[in-house]
């Protein structure tokens, strides 16, 4: 197989569904890898022929090698088109009968292997809008390409909010072809130990820790919180911020700190996998994006019952109700974030109890379980239409109901 490391031999296919071949070729660890991880988690658990094809060395590869999950690692860069060539001999070799992909690069090559392996079934699932999530026009374009090439080829889509269901209808996805399948949390199994940052740190025991955590992009405006933190120095001397993740705007926002003095406040971690006990460690959470879906982040924070400053925007504002379960603030406004966390820290039993109700509608709402019952019935459907009609492209192939779409 070229470029490709070939995954051992499979598994006999079981009889309750189709093999799956899940597609997330990111390079950082971020919220579309943790459903790529539940999806896995669950067809190892029913014991379904399936792989993870990744990036070889990337975060999720190294994720999924940890808890034994099967992966099928990729040697090439992720523009290289040989990843497509890579992609079909591993569908074809492997029987692969439905493939999933998770982000654009994934839904280009995706979708033109699962053509050239001779029409097999494709999913495309979508964790955001690609027009505001990927920075300049040129490259927000581009990316969207995957989606119309997806479209053309007859792919079903699963988008993770009501926002990108809209999105993917404005792209004249037909709503017949769209399932909302929104995110889900398994339940905590204990409560973790805190991180220690404040001994690690030098942190005085009554600082006020808020916590940011995401891949270090443009469109998580990661600066819109150094800023804000910047005008509420004097007024909170207490208050400490944890940045948890890395990426492209590391060594901007690690200046924009320092402009801003802001040594000794604001800590970037880089990427950490103890992600939970971090929460554990924390007063707060912060999540200052000018887009999202459906943020893990933000559902393992409101996991944790911390208070949560979030951007009204997007999936978030289908989630949360301002000042009922989170503070919700003008996306890109320091002084409104400002305003939010200052809030937060002056009123404490307030905010407490925002934080329980978070809790308490995250549990209700997102269960992995649904999610998971949502996504193998579509995979279930689109192998069925493609055994029964044909591959995806043909007309007949392209129509049909979907399984019942996630409303709560």
């Amino acid at each position: 197989m070229t470029g490709a490391a070939r995954p051992s031999a499979p598994k006999p296919a079981s009889a309750d569904g189709p093999s799956v071949l899940l597609l997330a070729l990111s390079l950082r660890f971020g919220g579309a890898d943790v459903r790529v991880r539940q999806m896995a988690r669950a067809l190892h658990a029913a014991g379904r022929r399936y792989a993870v094809a990744v990036i070889d060395g990337s975060d999720l590869h190294r994720a999924l090698a940890a808890e034994g999950l099967r992966t099928a690692p990729l040697a090439h860069a992720r523009s290289d088109p040989r990843l497509a060539l890579a992609l079909r001999s591993l569908m074809v070799s492997q029987g692969y009968d439905v493939i999933d992909a998770h982000n654009p690069q994934s839904q280009y090559w995706g979708s033109v292997a699962a053509w050239a392996a001779g029409g097999r079934g494709c999913v495309s699932t979508v964790h955001s809008i690609y027009r505001k999530a990927h920075g300049a026009l040129p490259r927000a374009l581009l990316h969207e390409g995957a989606l119309r090439l997806n479209l053309w080829a007859g792919a079903r889509f699963i988008a993770i909010s009501g926002s990108i269901h809209e999105y993917l209808r404005g792209l004249g996805v037909p709503d017949d072809r769209i399932l909302l399948s929104r995110n889900g949390i398994a339940p905590a199994p204990a409560t973790p130990e805190p991180a220690g940052l404040r001994t690690a740190l030098g942190w005085d025991r009554d600082s006020f820790v808020v916590a940011a955590i995401g891949r270090l992009e443009p469109v998580k405006a990661h600066d819109v919180l150094l800023r804000a933190v910047a005008l509420l120095r004097e007024r909170h001397p207490a208050l400490r911020c944890v940045i948890v993740g890395d990426g492209r705007e590391d060594a901007r926002l690690r200046e924009c700190a320092a402009q801003l003095e802001l040594g000794g406040i604001v800590h970037f971690t880089g990427f950490r996998s103890d992600v939970a006990n971090i929460l554990a460690d924390a007063d707060a959470f912060c999540l200052p994006s000018l887009m999202e879906g459906i943020p893990y982040a933000a559902l393992e924070a409101a996991q944790s019952e911390l208070p949560l400053i979030l951007s009204g925007i997007g999936g978030l504002t289908e989630l949360f109700t301002h000042r009922r379960d989170a503070w919700l603030v003008k996306p890109g406004c320091v002084d409104d974030l400002a305003a939010g966390l200052d809030w937060v820290m002056n009123h404490r039993t307030a905010a407490t109890s925002m934080a329980a109700e978070a809790r308490r509608m995250v549990a209700a709402r997102f269960d992995t379980g649904r999610m998971v019952a949502e996504t193998l019935a579509l995979y279930d459907e689109v192998a069925l239409r493609v055994r029964q009609h044909g591959p995806p492209g043909r007309p007949e192939a392209m129509a049909g109901p979907r399984p019942g779409s996630s409303t709560s």
